[in-house]
């Protein structure tokens, strides 16, 4: 299937509008990733990320990958309280929540983990300088794929 960008864009924004949210009290000890919000573009200029931080408790995001000019791949995201601890929730191409809670973070960088989920199983955000660095992998930091992004203009 492809899908233009701009009408996905539209679309993701939409339907991120009506993804349940839970109301519940906030963890304390992990810091609120304001450093990620915005926009992020790949080096290569394949992949796009944009995250609103909403509110101090959640931060809403989109994820796409293109081929030439058709998307080939889309997730939804969100990083948000749940029994006390951030989590991190992915809906690729739409299908989910997988819950990744958080497991390792400081003030620039925040790990997330779920080892029952089948890949990815570790998803990390970190800054370097204006760089946002992501990388997904296994557990054991085996299988690992990355992308650096910079602000996007």
């Amino acid at each position: 299937m492809r899908v233009k960008r701009r009408s996905l864009t539209a679309s993701v924004l939409t339907a991120l509008a009506f993804i349940p949210v839970l109301s519940v009290a906030s963890d304390t000890s992990a810091p609120y990733v304001s450093w990620l919000g915005g926009c992020w573009l790949s080096e290569s200029g394949k992949a796009l990320e944009v995250w609103d931080m909403a509110t101090p408790d959640y931060a809403f995001g989109y994820h796409t990958m293109t081929h030439e000019e058709d998307i080939v791949f889309f997730e939804q995201m969100r990083i948000s309280p749940v029994d006390g601890k951030t989590t991190f929730f992915a809906y690729p191409n739409g299908v989910g929540p997988s819950p990744f809670p958080a497991v390792k973070w400081s003030e620039d960088s925040i790990t997330f983990a779920n080892e029952a989920h089948d890949y990815p199983q570790k998803i990390t955000y970190r800054m370097d300088g204006e760089l946002l660095k992501a990388t997904i992998s296994k557990m054991d930091g085996s299988q690992p794929n990355g992308w650096t992004f910079k602000r996007c203009d």
